[in-house]
């Protein structure tokens, strides 16, 4: 079964932007010790709800779904709707925290009410195809966020095999060389796409999209 998730990618100025990262930063990966492996800039996105695996021929529907929720939200615009939907990422972080360190990402706080709103709406209106993965999201809070890196489990040193308690180092990402002078990125969401992932979630595939404006046909 195809493995699908809702998501917008940067802007292609803002993918070459922060491109410049890994190369800059190929010390990380002594000094956190760690295998870093940075996510290439092609596939940096925001994702609105993430769907796991759904049956091949509810695919078109979740499409049609998602068409829908769009179109609902320009004819029947609320006051939490109005403006442009801007996505303002300006917080790096670790999560789930600095010493278990799995993602750095660079989160959006605070939130704004339109962005939560066009969240809310593909969340609710969604609800027919959700996973049980999806179901354990939807009762979480909304964190709009860009995923950089993702962290592997420390490699255990020949020392480490004769101590009683291993000590991870901490991950702070503020040591990211030039990642502050990029900040803010700034989204502008024009479209919101529905998106096939492999397992291991290097490889996407956009199997449909859905515009914010009229123009939509």
């Amino acid at each position: 079964m195809p493995r699908l998730f809702i998501g917008t990618f940067l802007s292609q100025q803002d993918q070459q932007r922060l491109s410049v990262l890994p190369k800059q930063n190929e010390h990380l990966q002594s000094q956190w010790e760690r295998r870093t492996r940075w996510v290439k800039p092609s596939k940096l996105h925001i994702t609105w709800l993430f769907l796991g695996e759904v049956d091949e021929e509810l695919v078109p529907k979740v499409g049609a779904a998602l068409h829908r929720t769009l179109y609902e939200r320009r004819t029947m615009q609320q006051e939490s709707d109005k403006g442009d939907v801007i996505v303002e990422f300006n917080q790096p972080e670790v999560w789930p925290n600095s010493r278990k360190a799995r993602l750095i990402v660079v989160a959006s706080k605070p939130v704004a009410k339109n962005v939560e709103a066009l969240a809310r709406r593909i969340r609710t209106n969604l609800i027919p195809f959700y996973s049980e993965e999806t179901e354990l999201e939807h009762n979480q809070e909304f964190k709009p966020h860009v995923t950089l890196m993702r962290l592997d489990r420390r490699v255990d040193r020949p020392g480490d095999r004769h101590a009683m308690h291993r000590i991870e180092a901490s991950v702070n990402p503020k040591k990211i060389d030039a990642l502050e002078n990029l900040l803010p990125i700034r989204l502008t969401v024009e479209q919101v796409c529905l998106i096939e992932s492999n397992v291991a979630g290097d490889e996407y595939r956009i199997l449909d999209i859905a515009k914010l404006a009229d123009s939509e046909s």
